[in-house]
């Protein structure tokens, strides 16, 4: 009997929410019909029930998820509302239908809405209560310009309160990043008087952070959070409840920079524009030890790495080859406690030296992420199957970084979600 109720109001959106349960190791289906649901429920853990009701007045939108609460939420443990990233749709109108009518079928339950629609993969961010889109705030980009449903406010709370009356608070960064404790007492407070609370994230490590935050206030006070994100919290909140068959916290992937082109820099300077990178440059001199403990300091960001100063592409010189050795040694320790996902390394000795701390006996090539920028899986060795992607320190656009790394994640995903599949 499936678990996890969620709500979306587009095919494809639907779609992408239940990937990120099938990632943490559920089995999810998407349906667009009450019955289809009711057929499903027996052998499913995730129900993602497609309203189709973006596009739809603020009332018919509200009917549909009104009845899809009705009839498939009484029973489920979890429920989520699934909104568009870039806060399009009938925000204010589905989100009231699911506080109503979930609190009219469960009066005795103290019940609030917990908003976190950050996605910080897809560069989508919250700060101040601003919903903010490839750096933009949504609605100066091309959500605001939507011909369907433009996007009037960037601050969800103005969004929302286009098409509901209910009360809404919103808790900042600055509380989300001021410790378990703080932010406790803050999301406490926040959603004492409100209906909605929206709270701020740009990483997926503040979204751990919450949704420990929240679990830890229903364990004090009772309180049932119906949850209204873009995909990945509510994932990652149904692990913290413990509905998700394994722990699952991804590793990040691992950059490991020995390239000082300019062209390299570049690409590392835009990867490093994106949210929840986190990148230390090491000097002559440092030790690997303390570079590693720097890196596990920074939480569960979801892309870390080095990169260098001295000129580790100039083959056997002697600032090269010690370069060389202090990245290797970084590698071999992050492997063991950053447990990353992948690694994407640039520059061409560097990247041989990587392989060979790897243990690696080869690399098995599953293509090219752009010109001369391979991506594959490690064969042989002690990490066999380590997602791995070279590229030359003068290949690429400005965004060729960026576009590695997204492959490695995306390889990443799809080998899980395979492995799972091939398993059962």
């Amino acid at each position: 009997m499936s678990s996890v109720l969620v709500i979306g109001d587009d095919l494809t959106g639907a779609n992408a929410a239940g990937a990120q349960y099938v990632a943490c190791g559920l089995q999810a289906i998407t349906v667009s019909s009450i019955a289809s649901a009711k057929q499903a429920a027996p052998h499913t853990d995730v129900i993602v029930f497609n309203t189709e009701s973006r596009h739809l007045s603020p009332p018919d939108a509200a009917r549909h998820v009104n009845d899809a609460v009705s009839f498939l939420g009484a029973d489920s443990k979890l429920i989520i509302k699934r909104i568009d990233t870039t806060l399009r749709g009938n925000l204010g109108s589905e989100v009231e239908a699911l506080l109503v009518r979930f609190r009219s079928l469960r009066p005795n339950d103290q019940s609030r809405v917990l908003m976190v629609p950050a996605f910080p993969a897809s560069n989508r961010s919250t700060i101040s209560g601003v919903q903010i889109s490839d750096g933009l705030p949504v609605a100066e980009g091309p959500a605001g310009r939507d011909q369907l449903n433009p996007v009037r406010y960037s601050r969800i709370a103005d969004e929302l309160a286009i098409q509901t009356s209910c009360e809404i608070s919103e808790v900042h960064l600055d509380a989300v990043r001021a410790g378990d404790t703080a932010l406790i007492e803050r999301m406490k407070s926040g959603s004492a008087s409100t209906d909605i609370l929206i709270v701020d994230a740009v990483t997926d490590d503040d979204l751990w952070v919450i949704a420990e935050a929240a679990i830890a206030i229903t364990r004090q006070t009772g309180l049932r959070w119906l949850v209204v994100d873009s995909g990945p919290f509510g994932a990652i909140y149904a692990t913290e409840l413990g509905i998700t068959r394994r722990s699952f916290r991804p590793g990040p992937v691992l950059v490991v920079a020995g390239s000082t082109s300019r062209q390299s820099n570049t690409q590392l300077d835009r990867l490093l524009a994106t949210p929840g990178v986190r990148i230390l440059t090491v000097e002559m001199g440092d030790d690997s030890q303390s570079v590693v403990d720097k890196l596990v300091s920074f939480g569960s960001a979801p892309v870390l790495g080095v990169r260098t100063t001295a000129p580790a592409d100039e083959p056997g010189s002697e600032a090269a080859v010690a370069m060389i050795g202090l990245l290797s040694g970084v590698t071999r320790l992050a492997i063991e406690r950053l447990r990353p996902i992948g690694i994407y390394a640039t520059g061409g000795d560097v990247s041989k030296a990587v392989l060979d701390v790897l243990g690696a006996d080869g690399l098995q090539i599953l293509g090219s992420v752009l010109p001369l920028a391979v991506i594959g899986l490690l064969f042989g060795g002690p990490n066999e199957g380590l997602c791995f992607c070279s590229k030359g320190g003068l290949i690429g656009d400005d965004e060729a970084a960026v576009h590695c790394v997204d492959a490695i994640r995306q390889l990443s995903r799809y080998r899980k979600m395979t492995e799972k599949v091939n398993n059962e």
